[in-house]
C-alpha cells in the first residue's frame, strides 16, 4: 500500500491529519498521490519513517556543518592554549562557547523531530528549523575568526 494504490490513499487521508513530508501541509481529505503544496509523492505512515525528504537533507546538512564549526572551535581553543601566542591555561574557560553551541544545536535538533513526527506541524516553522542550523553554524565561523583577528592582532 503507498503511493501506487490511490484508493487506498484518498480512504486513508478522508479521515486523518497527515503532513506533507516536504512542506508540512496538512494532506487531510487529498484526493492525489502528490502533495498540492511542494509536488513531494506521499506515502503512508509505515513508508514514511525510513525516508529522508529534500527538507530532512537540507537540516542535516546544516546540522552537520555547524557540528564542523564547533568542532572546529574546540580544536582552535586547543590550539591557543597549547600553542598560541600566550599560551594561556584560561583560555581553557573558553570552551563554553562550543559547549553552548552544542546545547542549542541539540534543542533544534529536538525540535525538528517533534515537528517531523507531528501531522499538525506548520510549514513555516519545520522551514525555520532548516535554515537555524545554517545561520548558527555561519554565526560561529564568523565568531572564531573574530577570535582568532583579536589574539593575533
Amino acid at each position: 500500500m503507498g503511493a501506487s494504490d490511490p484508493e487506498a490513499l484518498k480512504a486513508y487521508l478522508a479521515e486523518r491529519d497527515m503532513a506533507c513530508l516536504g512542506c508540512g501541509y496538512n494532506l487531510r481529505g487529498l484526493t492525489q498521490t502528490v502533495c498540492p503544496e511542494c509536488g513531494e509523492v506521499i506515502a503512508f505512515p509505515h513508508d514514511r519513517r525510513r525516508r529522508f525528504t529534500r527538507t530532512d537533507r537540507r537540516f542535516l546538512a546544516g546540522t552537520a556543518f555547524c557540528g564542523i564549526v564547533i568542532a572546529i572551535w574546540v580544536a582552535a581553543l586547543l590550539g591557543l592554549v597549547f600553542y598560541g601566542p600566550d599560551k594561556d591555561p584560561l583560555g581553557l574557560l573558553a570552551l563554553w562557547v562550543p559547549m553552548v553551541m552544542l546545547v542549542v544545536l541539540g534543542l533544534v535538533v529536538s525540535l525538528w523531530i517533534g515537528i517531523r513526527q507531528s501531522a499538525n506541524a506548520v510549514a513555516w516553522f519545520g522551514a525555520l528549523c532548516v535554515l537555524v542550523p545554517w545561520l548558527l553554524g555561519v554565526a560561529y565561523l564568523a565568531m572564531l575568526l573574530l577570535l582568532l583577528v583579536g589574539v593575533f592582532d
